[in-house]
């Protein structure tokens, strides 16, 4: 007489298809908790995606100005989407902020997926998810206008589709399709879906079943990304976007700055997080943990290279995160196989392990990084309210030169001169000796070219608006050096006069074109 299969009881039926639901739903929560505080928050940047969203949506093509065709953008599904907002007539930014709280909540699901099992140390299910929601750098970036939380949620779920597949053999096809959706939105997704692509090819060389999947692989990311590839060259008729030569210096210039970047991201999330990875080593050996370590580490290194980034809360290090803390967690239920054989002390130390963890996240919320976002958002506010303030009295061929150039190119509609390069092929492919040693994307400028152009104002040295008509020097206040030398040199002081301007909010100064 066969063996009858035991039959689990329908209260255990119950929590093993619900259990990832509830981690879900409370992380979620928890998320959305934290991110309402930053609701009202966006970059100046996301205003230059919008920027070029617009020109296309009025029919000039993607470009930053009208008839000058420079890729000063490294977003492009985040471009169109934005566009498609516009041509629905929504507001993009409102758009933005929703996309971005759905894809973190993507995020948070994929996570959830690969969690440790709840069969085995059935609390760190909710370490990965809860780390991650409770993160303010997830938090953040979840609402600051730009495609970090899209980029974010694709890449983490090509990742965990990849993983999950290589454990049984099979590189899911799945995972090309929508790593190739992470590549249009972010160049770094190519990076990271070739070495998702180069990992599986290692194990099929031993694996006859995985190499024949693989196969397929390749060709279903490149009929998504190769068109748009050849489309975008032949555009804009570089490799590379604009925004990488005014920002990364191929010589490895700016690895000192990306490794102090790293530094001050782990300080903020905390450095005990490398120790929880440590306790992978006493995990079942299985394909998901180099699935997943590898992309991740090799992502970290190009971070460095490029010498991090100069906007708040580390945004180059968010599309990582999901990942990071899947290994954490599982690092963690190593550490307990190790340690802690009786339950009981399984689940002090798990709860213990999620207590100190998400402790750690809290300086974050109202220490330096905090600070830096609110005075990133006061500064945008009153950007926004110049930029409208020009578009009002400002003549439609009237130009402005600006830094940095997002929210007062967007609302003024003025054609505009970033004096940065971001967007400005001229000065993004100048050489300098200063790469690495300012701010990321603050180190190329070229004041005589600026002044070649004759625009009609220049904004330099305004971080905000005050509330009364203050002197110039109180209220002009150069940071960058690009806005030093620009006041220092005789032909502007010839060339421009000063002026005050009043918008609803407040003043601010600005440099007017000498007409005689």
């Amino acid at each position: 007489m066969k063996d009858i299969p035991a039959q689990d009881h329908p209260s255990d039926r119950f929590e093993k298809y619900f259990s990832r639901r509830i981690v879900f739903v409370i992380s979620g929560v928890v998320f959305l908790a934290l991110a309402i505080k930053f609701l009202d928050h966006t970059v100046d940047d996301a205003f230059i995606s919008f920027r070029y969203a617009h020109n296309l949506v009025q029919g000039h093509g993607l470009v930053f100005n009208p008839g000058e065709r420079v890729e000063g953008y490294t977003n492009f599904l985040w471009v169109i989407l934005s566009a498609f907002s516009m041509w629905l007539s929504l507001n993009p930014e409102i758009f933005a902020k929703i996309i971005g709280l759905l894809a973190s909540l993507g995020t948070i699901a994929a996570v959830v997926r690969l969690s440790p099992k709840p069969d085995n140390y059935r609390l760190l299910v909710y370490a990965a998810p809860i780390l991650l929601a409770v993160n303010p750098s997830f938090v953040v970036w979840a609402t600051g206008g730009l495609e970090t939380p899209l980029f974010t949620c694709l890449v983490t779920w090509g990742l965990v589709l990849a993983a999950k597949g290589m454990e049984k053999d099979p590189l899911p096809l799945s995972s090309a399709l929508v790593l190739a959706f992470a590549a249009l939105t972010r160049p770094e997704g190519v990076l990271i879906a070739g070495l998702v692509f180069v990992f599986a090819v290692t194990l099929g060389i031993k694996n006859n079943s995985l190499a024949r999947n693989t196969a397929f692989w390749l060709p279903v990311f490149a009929a998504v990304y190769l068109p748009y590839f050849i489309w975008r060259f032949i555009y804009y008729g570089a490799l590379l976007p604009n925004t990488f030569y005014a920002k990364v210096d191929p010589g490895g210039s700016q690895l000192v700055r990306g490794l102090v970047y790293s530094h001050r991201f782990l300080a903020a999330i905390g450095y005990w997080t490398i120790v929880g990875l440590i306790g992978l080593v006493w995990m079942k050996k299985t394909r998901f943990v180099p699935a997943l370590g590898w992309p991740l580490l090799l992502y970290v290194f190009y971070i460095i290279y490029i010498g991090g980034d100069g906007l708040p809360m580390y945004r180059f290090f968010v599309p990582g995160l999901g990942i990071f803390f899947i290994l954490v967690s599982r690092g963690l239920a190593g550490w307990l196989a190790k340690g802690a054989r009786w339950k009981p002390i399984r689940a002090v130390m798990t709860i213990a392990l999620l207590l100190t963890a998400s402790y750690s996240m809290i300086p974050s919320y109202r220490g330096p990084d905090y600070n830096y976002v609110m005075q990133d958002h006061s500064e945008v506010d009153g950007w926004k309210e110049i930029g409208k303030w020009f578009k009002a009295g400002a003549k439609p061929d009237d130009s402005i030169a600006v830094i940095p150039a997002g929210a007062i190119p967007y609302y003024s509609e003025l054609k505009t001169i970033d004096m940065l390069g971001l967007n400005d092929v001229t000065i993004g492919r100048k050489t300098t000796n200063d790469m690495g040693k300012l701010q990321a994307g603050h180190e190329k400028y070229d004041i005589e070219y600026v002044l070649s152009r004759k625009p009609t104002y220049i904004i330099v040295g305004v971080y905000g608006l005050s509330a009364d008509p203050l002197p110039p020097r109180q209220l002009v206040k150069p940071y960058y050096p690009a806005e030093t030398e620009l006041l220092k040199s005789p032909a502007f002081q010839n060339q421009y006069s000063l002026k005050l301007g009043r918008t609803q909010e407040g003043y601010f100064y600005y440099f007017v074109r000498n007409t005689s």
